[in-house]
């Protein structure tokens, strides 16, 4: 599945306690809306490693509260943008199955 959790022309839609993973390609998706939430969820792993995916993907909303949520590893920063700045260095797993990364199944 492409987004697990998808609103498109949607007005004070929410997201709430929810716990997704495993898309395969953006977790949530708040296309063309108004007012959206999305509170106090988790957005765990993609299904697959590389770019062309992260946890949320917001285009052409307004009004929108994202707070109090876990979004994981996926944050895509171009190569030539990224710094060395981790609050705190070597604490995030690797790739999904390779080394102390977490483990699908």
């Amino acid at each position: 599945m492409t987004f697990a959790v998808w609103f498109e022309q949607t007005y004070a839609s929410w997201v709430k306690n929810v716990t997704v993973g495993h898309s395969s390609n953006y977790n949530v998706f708040f296309n063309d809306s108004l007012n959206c939430e999305l509170r106090h969820s988790r957005l765990d792993e993609l299904n697959h490693a590389g770019s062309n995916g992260a946890g949320l993907l917001m285009n052409t909303v307004s009004g929108c509260l994202i707070e109090d949520n876990i979004i994981r590893e996926r944050v895509f920063v171009p190569t030539d943008k990224q710094q060395n700045l981790e609050l705190h260095p070597k604490t995030l797993p690797g790739a999904p199955g390779v080394g102390n990364g977490p483990v699908n199944g």
